[in-house]
């Protein structure tokens, strides 16, 4: 499947200042296949973590698009792998920083920078589409590590029950 932007893109940068919530991991969904994870960016995003630890997750929050009762992973995925990582990075970290948004404040974000028509409905679709690819390319992943956390759907994004930074 195509990638929705292509990944030189700063995305943060096209973005208005989004809620800035503290979510744990099992909430999320990622939409990245295993075979579009990079080594060096990997390497990267452990380093940095190892090395500022929660202030680098805070001042490089990932961004995150509120669905149905959970969160799908936008833009980060590397810095949610690497935080997961302790072994590496001296400390497992499953509460990240992130900024949130729906889908209705996202597509005039991706319709403006890809030059392209979206709406909330096809933008939700290649989400859902890229989420159900990426969970089949993880063939490996242990059951007891697929998110299955969620929220009521109804939550009002101002109001989550997760705590801000």
């Amino acid at each position: 499947m195509e990638k929705l932007y292509p990944d030189e893109l700063k995305l943060a940068e096209h973005l208005p200042i989004g809620r800035r919530y503290i979510v744990p991991m099992g909430f999320m969904r990622g939409r990245q296949r295993s075979d579009e994870y990079s080594q060096e960016k990997m390497r990267r995003a452990i380093a940095s973590i190892k090395n500022e630890g929660i202030y680098y997750l805070k001042n490089n929050p990932i961004i995150l698009c509120y669905m149905k009762g959970y969160f799908v992973i936008v833009d980060g995925h590397h810095r949610v792998r690497a935080s997961a990582n302790g072994r590496m990075t001296g400390g497992r970290v499953t509460r990240i920083p992130s900024l949130v948004y729906t889908t209705k404040e996202l597509f005039p974000i991706f319709e403006g920078i890809l030059h392209k028509r979206f709406d909330e409905v096809t933008l939700t679709q290649k989400f859902e589409e890229q989420i159900s690819e990426a969970l089949a390319s993880f063939k490996f992943l242990d059951d007891a590590r697929i998110p299955r956390s969620d929220i009521d759907p109804n939550y009002d994004i101002d109001r989550l029950p997760f705590p801000t930074f």
